[in-house]
């Protein structure tokens, strides 16, 4: 793993780029999801066929319930291969679209283009910019190449077939630029990215504490009468708001005028009318809970919405006042990671892609977890383990991502280690912390947790075979998303107690 990763570092940015995309090709080889693959055909089809303000309001077989802005970039690909193979992307109310080598091709490959174009950019300069004085350029193409080739990532995205890596794209380049104090493109951006997937809103008590915190800081240090800062940091809340509300009017534009478009929007894009866990298997809160004590179907659909918001607030306000107490940049990332935790372990009818949110922040922040981020990125995998089940090929390309992400990750921590030992001394930083208790003995079990893991997901993949013949095979995916969910709570303390450490002085000039 270290030779590679050394021939990694050595490489240029356009072969990493070029290494990543073949390798992700390899892993779209295996078999799609056929249903989510027929979904995206269809949705292809009926944007190029239908005028855009009927995208939500025509009647078919699935209708979009992706926002606007994903329909836009779907029409743009429908367009484009109605010209390639009219025959496959041909529009059909009732039938589902064939599956054939050429719309395969075509479908996989457009979501590799879409990650070289969205996702790639904003991870190179991230890390080119944020890391230029922290770790040499060796280290930055590693994880760069980490960063990209995120194994949770890879099967949700090539083996399941989504566009994921379009919402986080626009996401990072919102990141980035908040964190430059272009914080009216930053909004601007992170509304695209709600525009695309709504999903992206488990990071919005995120962004709202760090943008309103550094507006407070910014006007604490002028002189100025009290009244008048107030006046100001009004003035800068609501054009945040107004950029908000102005973004959203643009991309919702064809639909603004007739309200019943918007409803019909609302309705599709917003499943309040589903369930809470509505036949997801995941690992939340709600659906470990639903197996030991049936709710789902005893409490009423608004009550369970209630109560998911709830627990999801509550779940999210320690890392939210951190963060309005410090708004650093380090911090700022660690609490993105904290709230798209808490929403996926409290939130309202919660997919299993959306472990992605909280995956990719971590690995932005990489030297901050150490041997702990293997725990997190194994958890990934076990999360969207249900969705892998549909041939044997998925199979095998999920546990070559696990080989792949224990040889290369497992090595890069040694070789970051120089950098490592420039990290505070958190226990001479504060030594009556109960948060360095938390962290030590969480780091100190990761290796021995990391190798459990590891030897659980490959019992419960034997016990799903042999169970497979009483028609029970169910129950060994349950017990994996039971232990998965215990290793998420313990990861959100664990992400709470390094955002409370990162508060004191010494920790934020040593990182």
């Amino acid at each position: 793993g270290q030779y590679a990763l050394r021939y990694i570092g050595s490489m240029s940015i356009y072969t990493i780029l070029i290494v990543s995309l073949v390798i992700h090709s390899l892993f779209a080889l295996s078999k799609y999801s056929d249903y989510d693959y027929a979904v995206h055909v269809h949705w292809m089809s009926l944007a190029s066929t239908h005028p855009i303000s009927h995208w939500y309001t025509v009647e078919s077989w699935y209708d979009f319930d992706y926002p606007p802005l994903a329909v836009y970039i779907f029409n743009a690909f429908g367009t484009i291969f109605k010209m390639i193979a009219p025959q496959e992307f041909a529009y059909s109310p009732t039938q589902i679209p064939r599956d054939t080598l050429i719309s395969k091709f075509l479908v996989r490959g457009s979501v590799i283009i879409s990650e070289a174009i969205f996702l790639f950019p904003p991870i190179v300069y991230f890390i080119r910019s944020y890391y230029r004085k922290k770790l040499s350029e060796q280290q930055q193409k590693i994880l760069i190449f980490l960063a990209f080739n995120i194994p949770a990532y890879m099967m949700v995205d090539h083996c399941h077939g989504q566009f994921n890596c379009i919402q986080i794209g626009l996401w990072l380049w919102a990141v980035i630029l908040t964190m430059k104090n272009h914080t009216y493109l930053g909004t601007v951006l992170f509304c695209c990215s709600a525009a695309f997937k709504v999903s992206t809103i488990n990071y919005s008590l995120s962004f709202l504490g760090f943008v309103v915190a550094k507006i407070f800081r910014q006007f604490q240090s002028h002189r100025k009468p009290y009244t008048m800062n107030i006046y100001y940091i009004l003035e800068k809340i609501v054009l945040h708001a107004f950029t908000c509300v102005l973004t959203f009017g643009i991309i919702l534009l064809p639909w603004l005028s007739d309200i019943n478009y918007l409803v019909s929007i609302k309705e599709k894009v917003f499943p309040f009318n589903r369930k809470i866990i509505g036949g997801q298997r995941i690992s939340s809160v709600w659906y470990i809970l639903n197996l030991i004590i049936p709710f789902e179907d005893a409490f009423s659909i608004s009550a369970t919405t209630l109560m998911s918001f709830a627990f999801s607030f509550a779940s999210c306000l320690p890392s939210f006042w951190i963060l309005i107490r410090t708004p650093k940049k380090k911090i700022f990332l660690v609490s993105l990671a904290c709230t798209s935790l808490s929403l996926f372990l409290f939130g309202f009818h919660m997919h299993e892609k959306t472990i992605l949110l909280v995956i990719f922040p971590l690995v932005l922040a990489f030297p901050l977890f150490n041997s702990t981020y293997s725990i997190y990125a194994l958890s990934a995998m076990m999360t969207i383990f249900s969705l892998m089940r549909y041939s044997w090929d998925m199979y095998v390309a999920y546990y070559v991502a696990l080989l792949f992400f224990d040889v290369l990750h497992l090595s890069y921590e040694k070789a970051v280690n120089p950098y490592l030992k420039k990290l505070p001394d958190r226990k001479s930083i504060h030594k009556k912390m109960q948060a360095e208790d938390v962290l030590s003995t969480i780091e100190g079990h990761a290796g021995i947790c990391h190798l459990a893991l590891i030897v659980y997901i490959v019992i419960i993949q034997i016990a799903e075979g042999i169970l497979f013949i009483f028609h029970q095979q169910d129950v060994a995916v349950k017990l994996l998303l039971l232990i998965a969910l215990g290793v998420n709570i313990i990861l959100w303390i664990h992400t709470h107690a390094i955002a409370l450490i990162l508060t004191k002085p010494k920790a934020l000039q040593q990182f």
